[in-house]
């Protein structure tokens, strides 16, 4: 891949452009008082040496500054000739035009054939420099300048002086300058012992009275200059041996132009100052050349030792990675080696995650100064050394910051795992030559060590997770694990075998298996197994026998064995994993034996739940138990009493048992009310049994808590009756289940023919009973009628004279019959007052006992609930406004359409809302409207005392007020709020209550809205 400009093709910020142009044009000025007389061609020409070492800086984008500032120098230069303006002009713009094209081609030059921006490391390089720097492009300017000179002022007679003055002044100026702008760094000099400084000055001083005390008196020792910058060369570095050439070719310059100095020849001054600039060159490439020489031998030296300490980190991280476990653990100690054996400034391992494919920060060692890698910029898959990684995209985030950092050179390099990027190792260096091809290959051996370690790493772990799952697996299942030669001898065992056996390891190993495991009934047949198993390979996959263990206790196993072979495939022995099912098979026989008894107690329920007739159910009992037991004999007992008496006996095949006692000893049954009685054998127990039974046992029959009897079950065999005790009691419960409820059905029959007796008594109790309720409840209501015509007919005879008393008050105190004095007027407003409020009850007695007769008849008229309700409130404005109480609206719409009794809603209305002002003695009264859907709440809030709501439930009861001193304050019958509360619900509404004692109440009315 050929190389290309390490910096973007980009033109520099216009502030740098400015300077480089300013620069070019003042040292130009400053190179024409070395110019070759009559001409533009000085004999050293500095601002070729500045814009060759800014474009090897900055790049090609410095173009304009060059061009800019040569036009400028040159159009002075050539003003001051006498030109006339066009001439001047197309010179000036040929020559600059010259200028620019000599930094450009110079800086291609050079980084295209040495691949680097930093050319004087390397003797080829050196000549790479001066062949494309200082020769090529500086004669192509020389050519362009001459020519665009002697163009304009027609002097072509001088053509050949000044185009050799020309080209030998630019490289003049190439060799001088450019070495000096291009090995000047800072740090550099500042890591230089203070000796080497002085020196520098000392060699500074020397050169300066050589040239003034020695060479004016003997000009041909001017040649010891070279031995003095070879020493000084070799002594004080490259920066200061180009320092002291450019001050050399000052002094000769000066010199020579003053017409002094060891080179002024006779004759023309040209000649003089073409010795003097090839004087220059010369001292100038053999100081490159040497200077380079010095540092490429000194890098041989120094790579060497890179690899040397490569090699010892190699090494290091080769033993890190044979001991080291932990994969942290690992690249921490391999970015630590890199650091202190290795050289390098900075060491970085990171991971790529598989989710994401970025490299994230893993381990990191040496001087950071700040620098943190951006995550998943850094590039893996591919090895990159500098120069390469300045150029990765991938690179860029963490190429500007190590640079800013000091960290002029960098490599990268993935680490592979099975072939797959799984990482990148990187490392920041001080000098770009420290890493050469061989320092490549360790640098990416010690990746790939690292990728194989971490693999290894991984693969040891899994394995070791596999042993422990595997181990963890045979622990938890139990098995036992067995390897046999072909001999049958016991080559290994698990810890499983030994604990179930109670063997030690060292008993084991060795033994024959036969011998020592298999019970001796069993051997043929396994020894046939495995002798088929080794000599015939005919293996018995799976197989179940007993071993012994040590205690001589029998344990089954289920195995599952393979054959084990040799290299050539033949068979040397068998291994077998087992698995104990001793514990397994007797849980099988119990299972098996528990759905015996399960079935047998299926059929005896079925048996019992068939009938409820006693004799009949214990003749099924007996039967069932029987079968269920195998027994030869079933006796059953029922408690008469106190006493025992044979219900029914059975007697395998069906035969009756014995009928009576006889033969029976009576003893054993005496205490009815203890445990079962299990007699294994009869003939050593003093009770005896039924003739011909050996053993029997002697079940209790009990259910909650009572005692029905005993039943009797006898084996004319020897028999354990009590290793079956469960079983048989559960059978004997089962038993008195049946038994108890045949006898309860008897009980229950009886208790039944009782019951209809006395039902049918009662029955004739209770027809009379009813007869003389309904009478009860005719008179009853003909009384409640009675009542509401009474007080009908009597609020209408007292609303006549009530209405004539209140007319006829009404003209006295109008004044129609006389005038009053004001004595006569109260007492006539007090009997207006009293009749009033009389004729109120009168009214509201009169309309309750309409509800209650149900004759209350509503109007259904269409009004605005809105006006009703503001006409009430007005009613009422100066009762308010009597004891200084505000009545406030709130929330009233402009009209709320409403249709039923407008004349009833306003009772209720003025009815809650004049119980507000009757008892809020400060404050007011707010009603709220509050439209919903489908219904209208019309909310009366006060301030007054409040209610306890302990008594809320009985504000709504008929002639009841709470409070009896509230009562006697203000007037009132308790009917009002009973009467609103049913008009409402008549009118599909409500009202309801709610109260905070001492700070008011609210009394909300809900009525339907009209239909749309």
């Amino acid at each position: 891949m050929k190389p290309h400009w390490h910096l973007p093709w980009k033109r520099p910020p216009l502030t740098h452009l400015a300077a480089l142009a300013a620069a070019y044009f003042v040292l130009a000025l400053l190179s024409l008082h070395l110019a070759f007389p009559g001409s533009n061609a000085s004999s050293i020409w500095i601002p070729t040496g500045l814009v060759i070492a800014a474009c090897l800086r900055f790049g090609p984008g410095i173009w304009p500054a060059v061009l800019v500032g040569a036009f400028l120098a040159n159009g002075v230069i050539l003003g001051r000739l006498g030109l006339a303006p066009g001439p001047l002009l197309a010179a000036s713009l040929v020559t600059s035009l010259g200028n620019a094209s000599e930094a450009i081609l110079a800086g291609f030059l050079i980084e295209r054939f040495t691949g680097t921006r930093h050319p004087f490391n390397r003797v080829a390089h050196v000549l790479q420099f001066i062949l494309g720097g200082a020769v090529v492009a500086t004669f192509a300017s020389a050519l362009a300048g001459t020519l665009a000179f002697c163009a304009a002022t027609g002097r072509w007679e001088i053509f050949r002086d000044v185009g050799a003055a020309w080209w030998l002044g630019d490289a003049a100026g190439a060799l001088v300058l450019v070495p000096v702008a291009m090995t000047f760094r800072r740090r550099h000099l500042a890591a230089l012992p203070a000796k080497v400084h002085r020196n520098a000055v000392l060699a500074a001083g020397l050169i300066l009275a050589f040239w003034y005390g020695v060479c004016p008196f003997l000009p041909p020792l001017a040649f010891f200059f070279f031995p003095l910058l070879v020493l000084s060369t070799a002594r004080l570095g490259p920066f200061y041996a180009s320092s002291l050439v450019a001050l050399l070719a000052t002094l000769a310059t000066t010199s020579t132009l003053l017409g002094a100095g060891p080179f002024m020849l006779t004759g023309p001054l040209s000649g003089s100052l073409l010795l003097q600039q090839g004087f220059i060159c010369t001292l100038a490439i053999t100081t490159l050349v040497l200077a380079a020489a010095l540092q490429e031998r000194q890098g041989l030296e120094d790579r060497l030792r890179v690899q040397n300490r490569l090699y010892r980190t190699l090494s290091e991280v080769n033993q890190t990675i044979v001991h080291c476990e932990d994969r942290i653990g690992l690249l921490r100690e391999t970015c630590r080696l890199l650091v202190e054996l290795g050289g390098f400034q900075m060491a970085w391992l990171g991971f790529q995650e598989e989710a994401t494919g970025c490299v994230v920060p893993g381990a990191t060692f040496g001087h950071l100064g700040g620098l943190a890698l951006p995550e998943g910029a850094a590039p893996a898959g591919a090895s990159l050394a500098y120069p390469a990684c300045l150029n990765d995209p991938a690179y860029a985030p963490w190429r500007a910051t190590a640079l800013a950092k000091g960290y002029e050179a960098q490599c990268a390099f993935p680490i592979l795992k099975a072939g797959k990027v799984a990482g990148a190792l990187m490392a920041c260096y001080g000098d770009p030559d420290d890493l050469g091809t061989e320092e490549i290959r360790l640098l990416g051996e010690l990746a790939g060590d690292l990728g194989y370690a971490l693999g290894a790493m991984e693969t040891r772990v899994d394995l070791v997770e596999s042993e422990r799952r595997f181990r963890a697996t045979l622990e938890n299942v139990k098995l036992v694990a067995v390897s046999l030669d072909a001999g049958a001898a016991i080559t290994f065992c698990n810890d499983h075998l030994l604990q179930v056996t109670g063997w030690s390891r060292e008993e084991v190993l060795g033994r024959r298996w036969f011998d020592l495991f298999i019970p001796e009934e069993d051997r043929p047949r396994v020894s046939a197994a495995l002798d088929a198993s080794v000599n015939r390979g005919e293996i018995q996959i799976h197989n179940e026998n007993a071993i012994l263990t040590r205690g001589g206790e029998r344990r089954l196993i289920r195995w599952n064995n393979t054959v084990l072979r040799d290299r050539a495939g033949a068979i040397t022995g068998t291994i077998g994993l087992g698995e104990d099912i001793t514990d397994q098979k007797h849980a099988e026989e119990a299972l098996l034996q528990r759905a015996v008894q399960l079935s047998a107690m299926n059929e005896l329920g079925n048996r019992l739940s068939t009938t409820l007739d006693v004799a009949t159910c214990a003749r099924a009992a007996i039967q069932g138990l029987l079968a269920a037991t195998d027994s030869d004999l079933a006796m059953l007992f029922l408690r008469e009493g106190t006493a025992l008496r044979l219900k029914d006996s059975v007697q395998r095949g069906g035969g009756a048992g014995p009928t009576g006692e006889e033969g029976l000893e009576l003893s054993a049954l005496e205490d009815a009310d203890g445990p079962a009685v299990y007699v294994d054998d009869v003939a050593s127990d003093p009770r005896r049994g039924a003739p011909g039974v050996a053993s029997f046992a002697i079940l209790p029959l009990r259910k909650a808590g009572q005692n029905l009897g005993r039943l009797v079950l006898g084996s004319g065999r020897p028999r354990s009756y009590g290793d079956e005790a469960t079983f048989l009691e559960t059978l004997a419960a089962q038993a008195s289940t049946g038994i108890q409820n045949a006898l309860l059905h008897e009980r229950l029959k009886a208790h039944a023919a009782d019951l209809e007796c006395r039902v049918e008594e009662r029955t004739a109790l209770l027809r009379e009973t009813n007869e003389d309720l309904a009478l009860a409840v005719e008179r009853a209501q003909a009384a409640d009628r009675a009542k509401s015509a009474f007080l009908s007919a009597m609020s209408h005879e007292l609303r006549t004279p009530l209405n004539s008393v209140i007319g006829f008050t009404g003209v006295l105190l109008g004044g129609m019959a006389g005038p009053l004095q004001p004595q006569q007027e109260e007492p006539l407003r007090i009997v207006q007052r009293n009749g009033r409020h009389l004729l109120d009850l009168i009214n509201d007695v009169l309309d309750l006992s309409k509800i209650e007769a149900s004759e209350m008849r509503l109007a259904s008229a269409p009004y605005d609930l809105v006006q009703t309700l503001r006409e009430s409130m007005e009613t009422l404005v100066p009762a308010a406004e009597a004891k200084g109480l505000a009545l406030v609206r709130q929330d009233f719409p402009e009209a709320l359409p409403m249709a039923g009794d407008r004349r009833r809603v306003s009772q209720i209305f003025l009815n809650l809302l004049s119980n507000a002002v009757k008892f809020t003695e400060a404050g007011g009264v707010t009603v709220q409207v509050l439209p919903g859907q489908g219904r209208v709440r019309v909310a009366v809030r006060d301030t007054g005392p409040g209610i306890a709501a302990r008594d809320l439930h009985r504000l709504f009861r008929e002639f009841e007020q709470l409070d009896e001193g509230l009562a006697r304050r203000n007037e009132g019958t308790g009917l009002g709020l009973a009467l609103s509360r049913r008009l409402a619900r008549l009118m599909d509404g409500d009202i309801e209550a709610a109260s905070d004692l001492g700070r008011g109440s609210t009394f909300t009315l809900t009525l339907p809205l009209a239909s749309a």
